[in-house]
């Protein structure tokens, strides 16, 4: 096994895993709050040595590659990929797996035209869309004569295709490419295409499936760390990421689809 590349959210960086060890100076967040600076080098050197990423690194002997910022964009996530090779020196031969995590749709610039130019905007929260000041935004909302929903769903079109067209892209070099998810966002979308569905895998908990990370730890709240009272007290941190045991059902699962890759050769 060569390497392994892990591109996602906070959920893939390992947000909170921290909270498990005996270090100093870890500090209660904000619900799913997070500042960079309240976490130390040895917090994130813990948290590194217990996300799924590694664990699934450590079962085969081989290493890990994930973004050190935490949290981001699928657009980032994409941007972070591009970056391994061609800003950070690794070759294309240098790994043998992809696993995308996506997250939510607004967290992605959009693209769109206005009078023949090229357009982004950066909205935050799609529920404020009538009271915000993009103007360009809001003036090609009104061209075209899309109502909020009709402006989702083309949003979620346009970060699900260049997903897929970097799988793809990845692909082409040699490496094979594996996607979950965090949300519901692109769930529909992944269903019904038949790409991205041969590609995508649930997540086994207890010999259930579950379609993505909310639903499992939606119906198993321990997996969360702010519901994890067994292992971080009556009161755990108002942190909605995967708990230590939460990882490790992530992995399994990533182990699984590697051996199930490993038995179509």
């Amino acid at each position: 096994m060569k390497g392994l590349l892990f591109a996602g959210d906070s959920f893939t960086w390992g947000q909170g895993l921290y909270f498990y060890s005996e270090l100093p100076n870890i500090k209660q967040p904000p619900h799913n709050g997070f500042n960079r600076y309240d976490v130390t080098e040895a917090h994130i050197k813990y948290k590194d040595s217990k996300r799924f990423a590694r664990i699934v690194a450590n079962h085969y002997g081989t290493f890990e590659l994930v973004k050190e910022e935490n949290g981001g964009s699928d657009i980032e996530t994409i941007d972070f990929i591009d970056s391994v090779f061609v800003e950070k020196g690794y070759s294309y031969e240098d790994f043998d797996f992809l696993f995308f995590q996506t997250t939510h749709f607004i967290r992605s610039i959009f693209d769109f035209e206005l009078n023949g130019q090229p357009k982004k905007t950066f909205i935050t929260d799609h529920h404020l869309l009538t009271q915000s000041n993009y103007q360009d935004f809001d003036a090609w909302i009104r061209i075209k004569k899309y109502n909020i929903d009709e402006y989702v769903k083309i949003h979620i079109e346009q970060v699900f295709n260049k997903i897929k067209n970097k799988l793809k892209e990845i692909e082409s070099k040699g490496i094979v490419c594996r996607i979950m998810s965090w949300d519901d966002d692109y769930i529909d979308l992944i269903l019904n295409d038949d790409y991205m569905k041969e590609r995508f895998f649930k997540i086994t908990y207890n010999d259930v499936e579950y379609i993505n990370i909310k639903e499992l730890t939606t119906k198993n709240n321990h997996l969360l760390i702010s519901g994890d009272v067994q292992n971080l007290g009556g009161n755990p941190p108002r942190d909605g990421h995967l708990s230590l045991e939460g990882h490790k059902v992530v992995a399994k699962s990533i182990i699984k689809e590697i051996e199930k890759y490993k038995n179509t050769l």
